[in-house]
């Protein structure tokens, strides 16, 4: 934990300013409109055979019961120390089938060995690559191509289907006031899917740094700019994703121990119209004490400020707090306000578009097949 006078122990992983100050065309159509993100660089892993499942509920914090087959569920997964290692989406393929969606990979190591003792298969998937649709019009744009509402479906609902008569998962993927889709087919599939919806108009393409500034705009935190490694759920102000009360999973007893000792939070701060942007690893000042330190910022053109996160002390984390930046002639801030995770909640579902599909012994649809 951090000791005064050693701001440089909170975790983080400083990360220069975001683009700015102009809105880039994918930004703003991200905020008003659609883009599309190619993210076949994404860490995936699939775990398979018997056990598969009672691993993930292990490495997960969060209670899973009730999630079945073709289902899904965001969690953390934690150091022995309770630390914050990395973040995932699983998808339940099928009983014995998990495909997990790694935010860094930094888990990889971790999840392969423990499938090791536990003589469960975890491979790296690689057939498999994944668009990203976000925006508050993505759900009206799917549903075009789809014929139905998807934002109507039930949360968590998984189905295999078609989409531009290509084979996959759609998965709803938004978190708080962000909407967002996944598209998880094999390779050939993907970049039949991206040409069509290309094609079709009404969207632009963008990067995974536009994501990131998305996530910033939204009051966000992106891991492992902001979150850090070894940060603690409730320090990182994720605590609805875990379950105390769950009697094993990985890194509870760390987790437990380190509860109620909290002594930094992560918070969302901005600073008045027209300030320079905040740089990651700038001191901040609060009351005439160390407060603490800036992970990430950006100026926003749309709000006319600069905006991102910091760890902050107990005493400065209060919203409204006012703050000094250091760093050149030094930038006065506030705490603002943070964004509700649950005000928008995350859903795992697909459309059958025609047929049912059959499916392969991994739960993915088979390609060579249909009934």
């Amino acid at each position: 934990m951090p000791q005064p006078g050693r701001l440089h122990s909170i975790p983080s992983t400083p990360d220069g300013p975001l683009p700015g100050p102009e809105e880039s065309p994918a930004l703003a159509a991200l905020l008003d409109g659609v883009a599309l993100c190619d993210r076949e660089s994404e860490h995936m892993l699939r775990l398979s055979g018997p056990g598969a499942r009672g691993l993930v509920d292990f490495i997960s914090p969060r209670d899973l019961t009730g999630i079945a087959a073709g289902q899904g569920a965001y969690t953390l997964i934690l150091a022995e120390d309770g630390g914050i290692l990395d973040d995932a989406r699983i998808h339940w393929l099928e009983d014995d089938a998990v495909l997990l969606i790694l935010g860094t990979g930094a888990a990889a190591p971790l999840l392969s060995g423990l499938a090791k003792q536990r003589r469960i298969r975890c491979t790296r998937e690689t057939s498999l690559r994944r668009l990203s649709l976000y925006g508050p019009r993505a759900a009206a744009l799917l549903a075009g191509h789809l014929g139905c509402d998807v934002a109507d479906l039930a949360r968590c609902q998984a189905l295999r289907g078609r989409l531009f008569g290509e084979e996959g998962l759609l998965a709803q993927t938004g978190l708080g006031p962000i909407t967002g889709f996944d598209i998880l087919a094999e390779a050939p599939a993907t970049a039949a899917i991206r040409a069509a919806l290309l094609e079709r108009g009404g969207l632009l393409p963008c990067t995974p740094d536009d994501l990131r500034a998305l996530r910033a705009e939204r009051g966000q935190p992106a891991f492992p700019q902001d979150l850090g490694p070894g940060a603690t759920p409730w320090e990182a102000g994720l605590g609805w994703a875990v379950a105390p009360g769950k009697p094993a999973f990985q890194g509870r007893a760390g987790l437990l121990r380190r509860r109620g000792n909290e002594r930094f939070h992560l918070c969302p701060i901005e600073t008045g119209p027209g300030a320079a942007p905040l740089v990651a690893g700038a001191q901040v000042y609060a009351f005439g004490r160390e407060a603490g330190l800036v992970t990430s910022g950006r100026v926003s053109p749309r709000r006319g400020r600069a905006i991102g996160f910091a760890w902050l002390y107990r005493f400065a984390a209060a919203e409204g707090t006012p703050l000094l930046i250091h760093g050149g002639a030094g930038v006065t801030a506030t705490v603002a306000a943070r964004s509700d995770p649950h005000s928008s909640p995350s859903r795992v579902f697909s459309v059958l578009e025609g047929r049912q599909t059959a499916r392969d012994k991994t739960g993915l649809p088979n390609r060579r097949q249909t009934t």
